[in-house]
């Protein structure tokens, strides 16, 4: 019982900490942005933690086969589109923003799931939903986005960006259903992320000169940063820490994300709030906790045999 009780907190712990690196990346990726092109930055990032993680699970591409190529190529357009309307997103909004907006994936995957598989979402999801518009008007109303340029765009855009990474998650639940590696997975879909903006940076920004890709110690470190610790490190994290804690408890801890991104946006100065603005991430974030936590039979925190790393 101690050790489960260990090995619960270390997987909390776990996961707290990606939250906090996914919630910092929202103010470090527009503050690196605005001076590197996006499609240089977010290319490099994901080939190289595509590559790490290729190196670290080289043994798993053993388990590769069509149906998870396929599935995993197919998650990775999927993703390049969840970023390239996020990004596109962030450079008209503020982090908080960006980050509270993103997070209303959630609530959108059970009418997803009722749209494919009929399967009619709960009253909480209703409400929750109802919670969500409430609180994304009052983030328009209050109009912080005007400072960063067109706030209409971005909060489009960012919503697109939740639609794209509702179906990420419902595609990654159904490869894990089919049996694929969560690794390969990952992999792969980081890899077609890092390739496909890793062309278009090459057919956008090369023309301008090579000068182009020059990045200064402070650029560096934050592309190094982004790379390493709010993709590489935060993925792990995540996978990892799941499998030692109950369902609720990941959800109520993910659900952090945009609390850390609009608190680490308020500390950096990038964050312009007011009362309106601020009762509108209330009601989002606990419109989220509403339609993620469920509290019903708990399993076991320890994970079966098999589930270890290789």
């Amino acid at each position: 019982m101690l050790k489960e009780k260990r090995l619960n907190l270390f997987g909390q712990l776990l996961l707290l900490s990606a939250t906090m690196a996914w919630g910092v990346s929202f103010t470090f990726l527009q503050d690196v942005i605005e001076t590197v092109s996006m499609y240089y930055v977010i290319g490099v990032r994901f080939l190289l933690s595509a590559g790490l993680l290729s190196l670290i699970f080289v043994k798993r591409f053993k388990n590769m086969n069509k149906g998870t190529l396929k599935r995993g190529l197919i998650l990775g357009v999927i993703l390049t589109l969840a970023y390239l309307t996020q990004t596109y997103g962030l450079k008209n909004t503020t982090p908080g923003e960006n980050a509270f907006l993103t997070s209303t994936y959630n609530i959108m995957i059970p009418f997803f799931l009722w749209m494919i598989y009929k399967s009619r979402p709960k009253a909480k999801h209703i409400v929750a939903a109802l919670l969500c518009l409430a609180g994304i008007s009052m983030i328009a109303l209050s109009g912080g986005g005007e400072k960063h340029g067109n706030a209409a765009a971005g909060y489009g855009l960012t919503i697109t960006a939740a639609v794209c990474f509702a179906f990420q998650i419902l595609s990654i639940d159904n490869a894990g259903r089919k049996g694929d590696d969560t690794y390969l997975t990952l992999i792969l879909e980081l890899a077609v992320v890092g390739v496909i903006f890793s062309a278009i940076s090459l057919i956008t920004d090369l023309p301008r000169g090579i000068g182009v890709y020059a990045l200064d110690g402070r650029q560096i470190f934050m592309v190094l940063f982004l790379t390493f610790i709010c993709t590489l490190y935060a993925q792990f994290a995540q996978i990892s820490g799941m499998r030692y804690t109950h369902p609720s408890q990941a959800a109520l801890i993910l659900s952090l994300e945009s609390v850390f991104g609009t608190a680490f946006s308020l500390v950096m100065g990038r964050e312009h709030t007011s009362v309106v603005m601020f009762a509108g991430f209330a009601l989002i974030f606990v419109a989220v906790l509403i339609s993620e936590i469920e509290f019903g039979k708990k399993k076991p925190l320890l994970p079966p045999e098999d589930a270890s790393i290789s």
